[in-house]
Formats: structure tokens, sequence, C-alpha cells
């Protein structure tokens, strides 16, 4: 899907009607206002990236990263079930 400039928006959210249009547009501006205020009191270039985390080598050598009691699973809805299970037992 292509990338809308901030003037097809505008035109966009006007086609909504007189009132909700202008509404809508006075939001898209109130946010575009507060998001380069937050662009210029934390840029980009200073956010830290977090390092991808190897789960097999974790899964391999889990002494390496600490004594953690987490359990590390491959599939996230068979996380979540067991989860859940275990909270129904508490």
């Amino acid at each position: 899907m292509p990338r809308l400039s901030i003037l097809s928006r505008m035109k966009l959210k006007l086609a909504l009607g007189p009132i909700s249009g202008i509404g809508n547009i006075f939001v898209g501006l109130i946010w575009l206002i507060v998001l380069c205020v937050v662009e210029i009191i934390w840029p980009r270039e200073s956010i830290d990236i977090a390092d991808e985390f190897n789960v097999d080598e974790y899964k391999a050598n889990p002494e390496k990263y600490g004594d953690h009691k987490f359990k590390v699973k491959d599939d996230l809805t068979e996380a979540s079930k067991t989860e859940s299970a275990s909270n129904l037992t508490q």
C-alpha cells in the first residue's frame, strides 16, 4: 500500500464531512505537532536498538545467560495455553 502525503491525508479527512472532516484534520495536525516535538526531544538516532535474541543458543546453553526461570517455547500459542492453565491451578 503506498504511503500518502500529509496533504493527501488531509484531503481524505475533509471528505468525511464538514464537521467530522475538520475535526479529523484538527486531531491529525495535533498528532503531527506532538510527533515533531517528540522527535526533537528524543531523536531516532539516540534510541538504542535491542540486539536480536538467539532463542536456539539460549535453549542450548541457558547458564550462559544467567540463572533464569524462563521457559522458552517455539510456539507462542502453546506457551499462552500453558500459562493460562497454570494460572487456573494457582
